[in-house]
């Protein structure tokens, strides 16, 4: 094993062996730690208050005539708010599901016409070029020119 060698203040030597810092670990692990901190305490201090304090919902009977919300089918406070104030609506979730299954409708027919208009172009002998129209012959001069500018 090689080293360094250190003379201390005494004959001896003692081996001076260089290590890489361990500066960034600890200060990653006490940043990690006091986030954690930070946001956890106060989260399990919330959930434990709502836990002991409000509970669960009862189960109970629905009166004539009230439609309920979709959140209030949920047991749990904190998955009550969540549904209420986070997630979409189921009704949202569906509208957005049809918006998207109607984009790929009109896709899927925009595809079959184009494949129609392939085919027909491709058994009709047409294709994608455009056409120049031409001078009429009657107008063209077949005739030597005196000068080019004629």
């Amino acid at each position: 094993m090689l080293g360094h060698v250190r003379y201390s203040s005494g004959s001896s030597k003692r081996l001076f062996f260089i290590e890489p810092t361990k500066y960034f670990d600890n200060r990653f692990l006490n940043l990690t730690i006091f986030y954690l901190a930070l946001t956890g305490v106060p989260a399990a201090i919330i959930i434990t208050y709502i836990n002991v304090f409000v509970g669960e919902a009862k189960l109970a009977e629905i009166p004539e005539g009230y439609i309920p919300e979709n959140y209030e089918y949920h047991k749990h406070p904190i998955t009550r708010w969540i549904v209420k104030h986070v997630l979409d609506p189921p009704e949202k979730n569906y509208e957005k599901d049809m918006h998207l299954i109607a984009k790929e409708m009109e896709k899927s027919h925009h595809y079959a016409i184009e494949a129609k208009a392939r085919r027909l172009m491709r058994d009709r002998g047409d294709g994608p070029w455009s056409v120049m129209p031409v001078q009429d012959p009657t107008v063209i001069i077949r005739h030597h020119k005196a000068t080019p500018d004629d």
